[in-house]
């Protein structure tokens, strides 16, 4: 089960720590995003690689479209109980109690952004909640009305 966010709206800390694009992680990512693009990634190597990457991509397009290559696309759940994280990118993004964050582009989900990429990283034992009711607290899907 997947959203698209609105564009240009979210702002936080996104702490990646179950897989990248279907590399299972051992150390966490961290990924700043201010009205909407990321801004900041930090960690290791390989959040290294990953702005690399979004450097390399902005380098090749006009100024205008750069910036959204690090566009936050799409917020999702996994609500598969047999799924779990195994740094494969289709059963990570589905594993019961995982959230994941997709950016770039995000023209398929029904937005505006077309750029040359869309990378996703998953999270697990998060806790989600929209206004009072929790929808995973630790992983854990609970849909409960605090």
């Amino acid at each position: 089960m997947f959203v698209l966010p609105k564009e240009g709206s979210a702002n936080g800390r996104i702490v990646i720590d179950g897989s990248w694009e279907g590399e299972k992680l051992e150390k966490t990512i961290s990924i700043l995003v201010e009205e909407g693009i990321i801004t900041d990634v930090s960690g290791d190597e390989k959040a290294e690689a990953i702005w690399k990457q979004m450097e390399d991509i902005r380098s090749g397009l006009r100024p205008s479209k750069a910036a959204m290559v690090g566009n936050f696309a799409e917020f999702g759940f996994g609500m598969n109980p047999r799924a779990k994280i195994i740094g494969n990118p289709l059963e990570d993004l589905v594993s019961r109690g995982a959230i994941y964050f997709g950016f770039g582009n995000n023209m398929a989900l029904g937005g505006t952004v077309n750029v040359p990429l869309h990378i996703r990283g998953v999270c697990r034992k998060s806790t989600v909640a929209l206004e009072d009711v929790d929808l995973l607290v630790e992983g854990k899907v609970t849909a409960k009305v605090r």
